[in-house]
């Protein structure tokens, strides 16, 4: 489904924890993101759980709605501040943010030393496919 004039684009968001996904981490880091000021004004978070034990892809999710027209540098701050979760939560973990109706897809490893000019880079290609998917 296309996104229609008016639409927030949206970013969803999947926790890799080890090898699985991991619910509880899905939750640390929308309250990690509703917290951080960087992102105050600039994203929503909504949180969506799944059905209990389904095996048919309904799982928990984070929806990552951009409030600004200022898309690299919202998407920008999301990718820092996940980052940010990513170095202090230790451990091997990866998020995975997919920007809905597009198959774009990137994913932060927690084993990775991101530098800026990377998310950068990762933003201005979000915001490339989000602004493929908005009307004109």
């Amino acid at each position: 489904m296309a996104a229609q004039a008016g639409d927030i684009p949206r970013l969803r968001v999947a926790v890799e924890d080890g090898e699985a996904r991991a619910a509880g981490e899905l939750h640390r880091l929308g309250s990690w993101l509703d917290a951080d000021p960087a992102l105050s004004g600039v994203v929503t978070v909504e949180r969506r759980e799944g059905a209990p034990g389904s095996s048919m892809g309904l799982e928990d999710e984070l929806l990552i709605g951009l409030v600004t027209t200022a898309v690299v540098d919202s998407v920008f701050r999301l990718l820092s501040a996940a980052c940010n979760y990513l170095r202090n939560r230790g451990g091997r973990r990866r998020i995975t943010i997919s920007v809905e109706d597009t198959d774009l897809r990137i994913t932060l490893d927690s084993r990775t030393p991101y530098r800026r000019g990377e998310l950068e880079e990762m933003a201005e290609r979000a915001a490339r496919a989000i602004r493929r998917g908005l009307p004109e």
